[in-house]
């Protein structure tokens, strides 16, 4: 059996499985698009999965930096957020810096991503 039809075989109702089914697809749909059939859907969905494990890897990096950095407190990023253009957020104590939590840091890269603006250097 293949391993694409041991994936398909998988229990499907698990999010997991589900994700699994789907890995890379995102990104290589598009380069298939974008290749205007130079690329077989094979070819474009392998490129996929290299990108998203690199995407993958780049979010767990900037993480591990952040930890680092002195802004960071407790298990939080304290990051000043903006209330409109020019305008922070300030809470009850006056404080501008508000902690973001992994998940909320790691989403905001996602989007980030998903708009074509993070970058590797």
């Amino acid at each position: 059996m293949s391993v694409s039809e041991k994936l398909v075989a998988m229990n499907r109702d698990s999010a997991s499985d589900q994700a699994m089914l789907v890995y890379g697809h995102a990104i290589g749909h598009a380069i298939e698009h974008l290749a205007e059939g130079e690329l077989g859907h094979g070819e474009a969905i392998s490129i996929g999965i290299c990108v998203t494990a690199e995407l993958s890897s780049l979010a767990d990096h900037v993480w591990t930096v952040i930890r680092a950095d002195k802004r960071f407190r407790g298990n939080n990023f304290c990051a000043p957020s903006l209330k409109t253009v020019g305008t922070l957020v300030v809470d009850d104590a006056g404080k501008c810096f508000l902690p973001l939590g992994e998940e909320m840091v790691l989403r905001a890269l996602e989007l980030n991503k998903s708009h074509g603006k993070t970058t590797r250097k």
